[in-house]
């Protein structure tokens, strides 16, 4: 869902952060709506990104207005960096709000990316005094938990390592003690002779 504050329908000077008050309006009635229900299944959650930019007002193809431009697009990509329960804001926002009494300190930033690879800035509202706020780090933030990947030296040994047991034969792959002398004159002793220890017999169908 997208709402969409028109500046002609507000003092801009008094309501400088109408849309943060607003989206936190809605982050406690749904908190509010959780607590109260008790079924699971008719909880939910939502994430809140908010941008600013001058857009336009276009009418779409069910013939009812609409805004597009690039402030509603970089508003989407930045709601796309939060979990639930969190509000991210982009870099105009932010540059609204940083500087303001009521808002000081109370933004963590970090750098994100759109599928295309451009790199764009997103700031978390952290305050910890707002109902239904999410204030953990995002997800999309957090170090990726997963197996270490092959660094260049070891990706060369493996690749070296298996073009000498094309030359040498079926015989090198499945005669430890003749890997292991073999690889006693590389650098890379300790790393490889472990990967061709555990490689299946499978393989040898392929000598």
């Amino acid at each position: 869902m997208c709402i969409a504050l028109f500046p002609s329908l507000f003092d801009e000077s008094k309501a400088y952060d109408i849309h943060l008050r607003m989206a936190l309006d809605i982050l406690a009635g749904v908190d509010t709506h959780n607590i109260n229900t008790e079924k699971k299944s008719r909880k939910f959650e939502i994430r809140v990104g908010i941008n600013e930019n001058t857009d336009n007002i276009i009418i779409d193809i069910n013939n009812n207005q609409n805004v597009a431009g690039r402030g509603i697009n970089m508003a989407q990509r930045t709601m796309s960096k939060a979990d639930g329960g969190q509000m991210l804001v982009g870099e105009a926002t932010y540059q609204t709000l940083c500087e303001r009494e009521n808002y000081l300190d109370l933004f963590r930033s970090y750098s994100a990316l759109t599928k295309h690879g451009d790199s764009f800035k997103v700031y978390q509202f952290i305050s910890e005094d707002c109902n239904g706020l999410n204030i953990d780090e995002p997800s999309a933030f957090k170090p990726k938990q997963g197996d270490p990947k092959l660094t260049r030296i070891v990706a060369y040994s493996i690749a070296h390592a298996i073009k000498n047991i094309l030359i040498f034969g079926k015989n090198f792959l499945f005669q430890p003690c003749r890997a292991r002398n073999f690889f006693a004159h590389t650098e890379s002793k300790t790393l490889i002779f472990p990967f061709f220890s555990k490689l299946p017999c499978a393989f040898e169908s392929i000598f």
